[in-house]
């Protein structure tokens, strides 16, 4: 098959009137182009007023979600911070139980010495230390005692 370097004129049935481009109208276009750009302004414009209704949603609902997440990590932060207190105790009460000397236990004791009962008993374990003391000290008397100083707090 061989190329023509001639058009070849071909009839469409049915079609419209062949049109070339020095038939299209330049005016037609511009008045198109000026109805499409005001078209765009009116969508643009319409458009900024649902966002500013949207970002006023936004705003009020991050509000209110901030503020029930406070709520609910400050509800967090009192409910571990109990049992976070709960589970140091039981650590004491065990070292107190494995306690063999009275340093041991005037060791353990002694960040306790601002309770009065804690300091009697700390006392005690002071003059069997450096004066050959022989108090005899309840570990399961200890331990009441300190039960009732965490129940205070």
């Amino acid at each position: 098959m061989s190329k023509s370097p001639h058009p070849i004129d071909i009839e469409v049935i049915g079609g419209g009137k062949r049109g070339t481009l020095s038939t299209i109208n330049l005016e037609d276009s511009k008045s198109q182009n000026s109805n499409l750009k005001s078209e765009i302004e009116s969508v643009n414009d319409s458009s900024s007023k649902v966002k500013g209704y949207a970002s006023l949603h936004s705003l009020i609902s991050a509000v209110i979600l901030g503020y029930f997440l406070g709520i609910g990590n400050f509800w967090l932060y009192r409910k571990f911070k109990k049992s976070a207190r709960e589970k140091r105790s039981i650590p004491i009460i065990k070292e107190i139980k494995r306690a063999k000397s009275d340093r041991e236990l005037f060791n353990i004791l002694l960040p306790y010495s601002n309770s009065k009962e804690i300091s009697n008993i700390l006392d005690k374990l002071e003059e069997n230390l450096y004066n050959n003391g022989n108090n005899k000290i309840d570990k399961d008397e200890i331990i009441d005692i300190l039960y009732e100083l965490e129940d205070i707090k």
